[in-house]
């Protein structure tokens, strides 16, 4: 189970939205999505006018479709189901209330816009085998790499807004260097299990592998059969959110436009 959901669970309450530290806790855009017109004031260049999503007056919320906001039901299902429904319905707005919502990869799908209430906080499972293997590109280079928490592909007309906090469990999957900790977390991370190398500590003898197997640019090199990459996959942290070949996007907040897995291409 997540560190921080054990200690969610503990302290017995959802916190406010803020950002907490993983490798892609963001906070949804609010619903205000107008674009300030003064960006296209005396640019050098032609840059055409940003198409924005626009949505059909019809809603569902995640718990319609059974998801439970008690931090331990898995609500993958549940939440694909809400997309898919709004999906198939011509589009809208799918609805995430406030709790604390634990799940696996979330698909958003063309005409969806995924909204989150105050309070609402999304925590991705660390189970590594919730996250196919997927071929895609990481940092300029085609590769594998584990599905994104967030993801969508040749998707059009869809947005996150609202103002909760997605947490993509990324302290689950990264190395940690001795010297980045004190002498007490040290101990105490070691003795929660991994492997050690070079006082660098990795979650699995297969994250190790992973990255004993990487040269350039965080992509493992050698690794050939689909049975070497289940084996690595703790390795392949993937980045929170990516949008593949889609239209007409809106994720303000997101690291959609900042990392090569998560560019969208218009």
């Amino acid at each position: 189970m997540n560190t921080l959901l054990k200690n969610i669970l503990l302290l017995g309450t959802i916190c406010t939205p803020i950002f907490l530290g993983n490798c892609g806790n963001v906070q949804a855009q609010t619903t205000s999505s107008s674009i300030d017109e003064s960006v296209y004031t005396n640019i050098p260049f032609d840059m055409p006018r940003v198409k924005q999503p626009v949505f059909a007056d019809y809603s569902v919320s995640i718990a319609d479709f059974g998801a439970v906001s008690d931090g331990v039901t898995l609500n993958t299902e549940a939440i694909n189901q809400a997309i898919a429904h709004v999906h198939e319905k011509g589009g809208g707005k799918v609805i995430i209330p406030a709790g604390l919502w634990y799940t696996g990869p979330i698909q958003i799908l063309s005409n969806v816009n995924l909204y989150t209430e105050h309070n609402s906080l999304i925590l991705f499972t660390d189970d590594f085998d919730a996250y196919p293997i997927i071929e895609t590109s990481f940092e300029g280079l085609n590769t594998r790499r584990c599905q994104s928490p967030l993801w969508a592909n040749n998707a059009e007309n869809i947005a996150i807004t609202g103002y909760g906090v997605f947490d993509g469990a990324g302290d689950s999957w990264r190395p940690v260097k001795k010297n980045k900790m004190t002498n007490s977390q040290w101990s105490k991370l070691v003795k929660s299990g991994g492997v050690v190398d070079n006082d660098i500590w990795h979650p699995t003898p297969g994250a190790l592998k992973g990255a004993l197997a990487t040269k350039d640019f965080n992509n493992p090199e050698g690794i050939e059969t689909d049975e070497e990459w289940a084996e690595i996959r703790p390795w392949l942290r993937p980045v929170l959110l990516s949008f593949i070949n889609c239209k007409k996007y809106f994720s303000k907040e997101l690291p959609s436009r900042t990392h090569p897995a998560g560019v969208c291409t218009r």
